[in-house]
């Protein structure tokens, strides 16, 4: 005979949910497994319940195999989840926190993902006193673990929050794409959908609106090369080689990457070696001691081909940026690229002219029709007085 009162297709319950159902409203037999002290575990079933209590009973793997050889049960403990609704504890109950972790377990404070402070080798023993001493902080452990839902330690709002904006970030993306909820869900029609992800976009927006992250960048960094050549010439009006003075400069995806960090005691002292020529240039030193700078082109560069600086109808040559540090008597040595069999790029051909100009004015003009007979040491220059 079928009960009238009784559905006809009552699903079976899951083992978990007939131990609820069983357990007295979540008691089962659990007072009494904590006064047994003759293991330091609790019945199987008592260890589900105990869960919805915000306890979990484990134990330390790495005695287990020393255990079993002696022959005895395993290093039982607990551990106890502490809510924090709203993720939110007073100094007391902080302190508290500290005290149980000291006094009860094994030491440790954590801090989990779930609004909930975690203790963890508490040994069944001291687990009711724990307990009762969390109650009386006026925190609790009821639904800290187990099959229900909880908060995460970290504050919802957007506006307040660039990590959940990044999460929303990624809800839209799937939204838009029919990926949530995942296949063989419940879905929502599509007019929830763009009401959903419109509304997400748009506080989405006007959170970036209203806090606007420019990025980080360092408080104090040194210049790089392109800036310190750039602040020279503004500064004193002197055009200065870089890569002659400093160090090269890090780069990243073509990007000078520079920051206070990276002026180590050798790229300091090239930037005070770097100051002290640079005001000698500045102020001129009459009794700067006698040097020589040479300049050169690379063997590929064309000698048909006009030199950028160069004056407009020259070919060839070389155009190069010197700083005279004073006036004075300066020699300038001329010598020509030549391939291994002896002849000289530039002199191939009859009445071959060669210029010096400096800032644009003609020092030295040299005609000779017999170029092509010449060796390199005819070209050597003689010293022109440079007002």
């Amino acid at each position: 005979m079928t009960d009238p009162n009784k559905p006809a297709d009552e699903p079976k319950l899951a083992k978990n949910e007939t131990i609820k159902a069983d357990s007295n409203l979540l008691r089962g037999t659990i007072a009494d497994g904590l006064r047994d002290d003759s293991t330091g575990a609790l019945a199987a079933d008592d260890t589900q319940l105990t869960k919805f209590h915000g306890i979990y009973q484990q134990d330390d793997r790495d005695l287990r195999g020393e255990r079993r050889k002696a022959k005895q049960e395993r290093a039982f403990a607990f551990m106890t989840r502490v809510r924090v609704p709203g993720g939110v504890c007073t100094p007391q109950q902080w302190l508290d926190m500290d005290r149980f972790c000291t006094d009860y377990a094994n030491g440790a404070l954590k801090l989990t993902t779930r609004q909930a402070f975690q203790l963890h080798g508490i040994i069944k023993k001291n687990l009711k006193t724990t307990i009762r001493e969390i109650n009386d902080s006026l925190m609790d452990t009821i639904a800290a673990c187990g099959d229900v839902n909880r908060n995460v330690m970290c504050n919802p709002n957007p506006y307040q929050s660039k990590l959940h904006a990044e999460v929303l970030e990624k809800v839209v993306r799937k939204l838009r794409a029919g990926m949530m909820p995942p296949a063989g869900r419940p879905r929502p029609d599509q007019a929830s959908y763009v009401s959903l992800t419109s509304y997400l976009e748009t506080e989405l927006d006007r959170a970036a609106a209203s806090n606007p992250d420019p990025g980080r960048s360092d408080a104090l960094r040194r210049l790089n090369g392109t800036e310190y050549r750039n602040a020279i010439r503004d500064l004193l009006d002197l055009e200065i080689d870089v890569t002659a003075l400093l160090p090269a400069d890090d780069s990243s995806a073509g990007f000078d990457n520079v920051s206070l960090g990276g002026l180590d005691p050798g790229r300091m002292e090239r930037y005070l070696t770097a100051a002290r020529k640079i005001s000698r240039l500045a102020v001129g030193d009459p009794h700067a001691p006698i040097g020589s700078r040479t300049y050169t082109n690379s063997g590929d560069v064309s000698p048909w081909d006009r030199v950028e600086g160069a004056p407009r109808g020259t070919r060839g040559g070389i155009s190069v940026v010197h700083n005279f540090w004073a006036d004075g008597e300066y020699v300038f040595n001329l010598a020509f690229e030549h391939t291994t069999t002896g002849g000289f790029y530039g002199q191939t051909g009859a009445s071959e002219q060669i210029e010096v100009s400096i800032d644009g004015v003609m020092y030295l003009q040299v005609i000779d029709p017999k170029a092509a007979s010449y060796g390199v040491d005819d070209y050597v220059m003689a010293a022109h007085q440079l007002a």
